[in-house]
């Protein structure tokens, strides 16, 4: 069964300042979110994939490719994005 994807308020606005970055930068942040969605959706199939967190009941997906961290926490039939965090450092 497919866990619907439901994304926090402070995780939105991750997203929304990834987005915001990459116009900045003069980068097209389509596959940016091309590859967001398609990451998601892979764990909506399996939620467990994702490395055990590091804060206690969230689990952790790296989105290498853009140097991006999936902060998430699993319940029944639903994934929670807590977090959307850059792992570049420069970015913090």
């Amino acid at each position: 069964m497919t866990a619907s994807i439901v994304w926090t308020p402070l995780a939105e606005g991750d997203l929304l300042s990834a987005v915001d970055r990459l116009k900045n930068t003069g980068l097209d942040p389509d596959d940016f979110l091309q590859t967001v969605d398609g990451d998601l959706l892979a764990l909506a199939d399996s939620p467990y994939q994702g490395e055990m967190g590091r804060v206690t009941a969230t689990r952790e997906w790296p989105m290498a490719r853009h140097d991006y961290l999936a902060v998430y926490m699993v319940l029944p039939a639903q994934i929670t994005v807590l977090r959307l965090l850059s792992l570049k450092l420069d970015d913090a």
